[in-house]
């Protein structure tokens, strides 16, 4: 018997032909919005500082409460652009990992002291345990994944508690979020960590948004090489579990950035803030001006330095974007104001 394969081949090159540019188009789109991110992201910090600046003023009542909702939109379209900004990166493996040993106790401590009252704030307890073990990851990533758990538990919990610890197992540390609220039902497990993927409550109830965040944890968790568990809560909701390697040895390597919290800064403290996008140096002035600090903005460490110099006068604390002009970047401006200074300042980038 003899049979003509013909045109079920030609579909099958068609079908793989048009696969091939679907994937090329999807790459390309990937990797432009990653390009293209910092450009994004800066238009919407101003404006989240500008809100910011004018929320601290006085308003009668009717204004107030137009600002606030101007408030709330501006802070969500801001999360929902970074977290579309995040995927593209990701998928254009733009994004890679700086693995240092730290302490996790100092990440931990940090996330509990600014998530904490978003959780009061509905209502919930909060509870953190930290722990004085170092890891190794990279810490701005750890950050993120951390930081997504903990607002998905407070997003999906009404009532009862958000817990926020770390538990050794052998030489890994499990750094654990706990929460009492929906729940996720049974066969839903497998599928929360993908895109867009809005499953439905034990009530009912849909998810809001696009659903992102889970799908960010689980592409960095991938990346760093780690192990992230889910299961259901012994007093119901969730629990999410992060296994990240343990660091025997007790040394610990010097870090050039030193944090420091602005809660920490006494009246009158000198920031400095770098950032080449003059409306964000605009906004970021205003609003440190707004909270009783005086500041100093520039477009690069040497613009910075300089007016520093003309001042006679070290700063209290540096604020820097990452991407700075001329490939520079914020960590790298802010080793340089240190050295010409010679003093080590608190700062964040």
């Amino acid at each position: 018997m003899i049979q003509d394969m013909t045109g079920k081949k030609r579909a099958e090159d068609t079908l793989a032909t048009a696969k091939d540019m679907a994937e090329k188009d999807s790459a390309s789109k990937s990797r432009f919005l990653a390009a293209a991110s910092h450009d994004l992201r800066q238009p919407m910090q101003s404006l989240a500082m500008f809100v910011d600046v004018l929320a601290g003023r006085t308003h009668d009542a009717n204004s107030s409460e137009i600002i606030e909702k101007i408030q709330a939109s501006s802070k969500s379209l801001q999360s929902l652009l970074n977290s579309l900004l995040d995927i593209s990166k990701l998928e254009a493996d733009l994004v890679v990992p700086t693995v240092r040993r730290f302490s996790v106790g100092e990440l931990t401590s940090r996330l509990a002291e600014e998530i904490g009252p978003l959780a009061q704030q509905k209502g919930l307890s909060f509870i953190h345990v930290g722990s004085s073990l170092s890891v190794e990851s990279d810490p701005g990533l750890l950050d993120r994944i951390l930081r997504n758990l903990l607002t998905n538990a407070i997003d999906n919990t009404d009532s009862g508690r958000v817990m926020f610890g770390c538990r050794r197992q052998g030489q890994t540390l499990s750094i654990e979020v706990w929460d009492t609220g929906h729940g996720i039902p049974e066969g839903q497990q497998d599928l929360i960590f993908e895109d867009f993927y809005q499953g439905n409550t034990e009530n009912g109830k849909s998810h809001d948004g696009l659903c992102l965040g889970l799908t960010i944890v689980d592409r960095l968790i991938n990346l760093l090489g780690h192990k992230v568990e889910v299961a259901p809560g012994p007093l119901g909701g969730t629990v999410f579990k992060v296994c990240v390697p343990v660091i025997r040895s007790k040394a610990e390597r010097r870090e050039f950035i030193r944090p420091v919290d602005l809660a920490d800064l006494a009246p009158g403290a000198l920031v400095v803030g770098i950032d080449n996008d003059q409306g964000v140096r605009e906004a970021l002035s205003l609003l440190l001006e707004s909270w009783g600090f005086e500041a100093v903005t520039a477009a690069s460490a040497n613009e910075a330095m300089q007016r520093l110099d003309e001042d006679k006068r070290s700063p209290d604390l540096i604020i820097s974007d990452y991407q700075l002009d001329g490939g520079q970047k914020g960590s790298g401006a802010i080793l340089d104001i240190q050295r010409h200074l010679g003093e080590e300042i608190p700062a964040f980038c």
